[in-house]
């Protein structure tokens, strides 16, 4: 279904990621993972927590863990780092990654002037 009937040494990460990541963000997967933080968030605020949900769904204009995840460990990520340094980074466009929420919660001080 994701990867068009090819299995194993078929597929490759820079032409099945997209597929990839649709695997594993399928919609079976979305209302398990709302309910779960539906569930927690009426545990923390009953015991008197402050509790914030959010959606995150801006990609962000720097550099995305998502490139820095799929251009390689180290010398990948070291390029695209280097890339945005430099001002010449164009985002793979994978979509928000797990984390990117981060920069939009905490400030960062710029890489680059």
């Amino acid at each position: 279904m994701y990867f068009g009937g090819r299995t194993g040494k078929e597929l490759t990460l820079d032409d099945d990621f997209p597929a990839l990541v649709a695997l594993f963000t399928d919609s079976e997967w979305s209302p398990q993972a709302e309910e779960a933080t539906v569930s927690a968030l009426r545990r923390a605020s009953g015991r008197g927590k402050k509790v914030f949900a959010y959606r995150l769904d801006h990609e962000t204009s720097g550099v995305s863990l998502g490139d820095l995840f799929s251009s390689g460990f180290p010398l990948g990520v070291l390029k695209v780092v280097a890339k945005r340094w430099l001002g010449v980074h164009e985002t793979k466009g994978l979509g928000v990654c797990h984390g990117d929420d981060l920069a939009h919660i905490f400030r960062q001080k710029e890489i680059r002037k």
